[in-house]
Order: structure tokens, then sequence, then C-alpha cells
């Protein structure tokens, strides 16, 4: 199994179990593999409203800078 399909299969099933910890997490990480691409804003978007959701002000400050890098806010 290729890292992508992994990453994809653990944002699935953190979906499925309503894991906003994991689905944060993972989606961050996706954000890390897709990095320079188009995908990038989509995963980091993911991961910042559910970090949002979870109260984490670390995790939400990091990746709002990367999205204003990207001039995405």
């Amino acid at each position: 199994m290729s890292l992508t399909e992994r990453i994809n299969n653990n944002i699935i099933n953190s979906h499925v179990n309503n894991d906003t910890k994991m689905l944060a997490r993972h989606y961050l990480e996706a954000a890390n593999l897709f990095k320079g691409s188009n995908e990038e804003p989509f995963f980091l978007t993911q991961s910042y409203v559910f970090s949002l959701e979870l109260g984490d002000l670390k995790t939400t400050k990091h990746i709002f800078t990367r999205l204003k890098k990207l001039n995405r806010i």
C-alpha cells in the first residue's frame, strides 16, 4: 500500500469514526505529502477546520501561517 493510499484510508476511517483529532492530523499529513501542489491548500484547510473544532491553537496558528503564505487567507 502506498503512502497516499494509507493516508486516504486513515482519513476515511477517521471520518467513519468521527475522530476529529485524527482528522486534523491526517489532513495535515496529506498537506505535507502534497506540499507545493494544488492539493496542499485543500488539505490544509480541512486540517485547519478540524483543529479549530478541537481548540488546538498551536496547530491552528501553524496552519493559518501556511495558508497565508499560499495566499489562501
